[in-house]
């Protein structure tokens, strides 16, 4: 029997993210998966892994991030706000054209 506790509503609903979370981890590994299939052979091993790779990081960005208290993003929030206004204005000065439009920023080897 589940107990009705403080506690244990406030994980109810982590717990649910987590679990879809999981689920489109998974259905997107299966589709990078039936994606590099041709012919029933296994090609491109190097995306499927680096699909993998990127899945961990973002676990570990998500668990870091949610031990961080809400309220110092409240307290950031100008300043972020102003930032990507900057990132925003930046584009149009200093972006790199891809595809017909100007929506690229490059630092140091990164582009974003």
């Amino acid at each position: 029997m589940w107990k009705t506790g403080l506690l244990n509503s406030k994980f109810y609903g982590f717990k649910a993210i987590i679990v879809c979370l999981l689920l489109f981890n998974i259905l997107s590994l299966f589709a990078i998966y039936s994606s590099l299939h041709l012919g029933g052979e296994f090609r491109d091993e190097e995306t499927f892994r680096k699909q993998i790779i990127w899945i961990v990081v973002s676990w570990v960005i998500l668990i870091i991030f949610s031990l961080i208290n809400y309220r110092l993003y409240y307290d950031l929030a100008f300043f972020l706000y102003f930032l990507n206004l900057i990132l925003l204005l930046s584009v149009s000065f200093f972006g790199k054209s891809a595809m017909g439009a100007q929506r690229w920023l490059s630092f140091f080897g990164l582009t974003f």
